[in-house]
């Protein structure tokens, strides 16, 4: 039985759900800080107050409009812990194939769940892509959901899983590609 990339991306995510669960075990809030004014003040759970995080990765991607791929390719991203659970992202992403070059400059949000060693997150940037080759260059914008794993061992680098969905809008119609990605994260 051949499965289609949207079923292999589905399984890769439900493989990765099975293999965190241990990570994201309860653990007892600190009891919250008594404020001059009179009003508690909660502490942040100690796994999602990190302010900061930096990642480097390979990239594939999949063409689901032109039913070619991109093999080569690098993702990295920063970004800015908010809170515990939201943050703000930047990424500049690119692929290379035969000659051509495509480069996105992103930017969005994410939703965080974090535990101990694990953080699921989701996130949504947009912004601008530029691709260049043999034929000509060209501009388009670009949205793309997305979803991964960092998951984490005593210090802090880990390992980054990352899946989504480019959608480049060009000549009013948006083209639809498969991102995969795996590569290092550092938080701080």
């Amino acid at each position: 039985m051949k499965m289609s990339m949207c079923q292999r991306v589905v399984a890769a995510f439900a493989l990765m759900g099975a293999l965190a669960s241990p990570a994201f075990a309860q653990k007892p809030q600190p009891a919250p800080l008594p404020d001059p004014t009179g009003k508690n003040v909660p502490i942040l759970e100690e796994a999602g107050d990190h302010s900061i995080d930096v990642s480097g990765a390979y990239m594939f991607i999949y063409d689901l409009t032109g039913k070619d791929d991109l093999p080569k390719g690098f993702l990295s991203a920063v970004a800015v812990h908010a809170g515990p659970n939201f943050g703000f992202v930047g990424q500049v992403k690119g692929t290379y194939k035969n000659g051509g070059s495509i480069y996105d400059y992103l930017g969005g949000m994410r939703i965080m769940a974090n535990g101990d060693r694990a953080t699921l997150f989701v996130e949504v940037t947009s912004g601008l892509s530029h691709a260049s080759g043999a034929t000509g260059t060209g501009n388009a914008w670009v949205i793309q959901p997305s979803a991964g794993l960092d998951w984490f061992g005593e210090g802090a680098a880990g390992i980054r899983l990352q899946a989504g969905m480019v959608l480049n809008r060009n000549a009013g119609v948006f083209d639809k590609q498969l991102l995969l990605s795996a590569g290092l994260v550092f938080r701080k």
